[in-house]
């Protein structure tokens, strides 16, 4: 069974496999990266398991692959997610940050860590990914330059750590699900009783508080909910929703049956 993300070596889609690979309940013989997330996805067989960023905390949802899920979830189940947090670090060749005059990595990272590129007076310059600017300091950016990326970049391209926990906000978490084919049967050995929807409502202002009071009904807890346009009519809006049923787990087809009544249209997009 091979290993699928995007990025190369050292990103933090690296980093989550990493840390998780002893939970997988098959064994591990490759792991493979992919330039864009239509190649990962393009590329989830029967012996492959996809593991793919959803959200930031900090930098909110990435929902091409929510849209690219819900498209081919008829194939698809997301077996498990990860919480990663962000961990950037200062990396390079020179031996001082003194000596760092420009940082490279992904936009989003650089705007991670304002308050410490603002310190040093460092000019930016953006690269795709935290491990693809790694490595370009270390193959052919010869001078005064650094990337921000995970310590793993440093380990794989032989980079100096020059700084830790870089970024401005130190709870800053990166959600990424482990997405394998319906028939492969592949599990994550630990467990939880979480429901993931993706719902709109027939009608929003009467329907909402009806979905929160049949969850109260089945001692359900709401732990996250982001709101999409449907694309469908002005300022409509689908609702994806992690719910926890605790110990009552098998009471989670009940309740969103229940639920149901009030869509337009719903995917239980994971259950796990």
């Amino acid at each position: 069974m091979r290993i699928i993300y995007q990025w190369i070596a050292g990103s933090y889609s690296h980093v989550t496999y990493k840390k998780n690979k002893n939970f997988f309940s098959k064994k591990i013989t490759k792991v493979q990266w992919f330039n864009t997330y239509e190649d990962v996805w393009a590329n989830i067989d029967d012996k492959s398991i996809a593991i793919m960023p959803f959200e930031n905390s900090y930098v909110w949802n990435i929902w091409k692959n929510y849209a690219q899920y819900i498209e081919m979830m008829d194939k698809l189940d997301v077996i498990w997610e990860v919480m990663v947090k962000a961990e950037h670090c200062l990396v390079s060749k020179e031996k001082s940050i003194e000596d760092v005059k420009h940082v490279y990595s992904a936009p989003d990272v650089l705007a991670q860590c304002r308050n410490f590129i603002k310190k040093h007076k460092f000019s930016t310059h953006e690269y795709l990914d935290t491990a693809m600017a790694a490595e370009a300091i270390s193959l052919w950016i010869k001078e005064n330059g650094a990337a921000i990326a995970p310590k793993l970049s440093a380990i794989e391209y032989k980079l100096n750590v020059l700084a830790e926990n870089i970024q401005d906000v130190d709870d800053n978490i990166t959600r990424f699900l482990i997405v394998a084919q319906k028939w492969n049967n592949i599990e994550f050995t630990k467990k939880q009783n979480k429901v993931s929807l993706h719902f709109t409502l027939t009608d929003w202002f009467k329907d909402f508080n009806h979905v929160f009071r049949i969850f109260d009904v089945y001692k359900a807890t709401v732990v996250k909910m982001n709101l999409y346009p449907t694309w469908e009519k002005a300022f409509e809006q689908s609702i994806c929703m992690d719910v926890y049923f605790w110990d009552h787990i098998s009471e989670a087809q009940d309740c969103i049956n229940k639920i149901w009544e009030y869509c337009r249209e719903m995917n239980i997009l994971w259950i796990y």
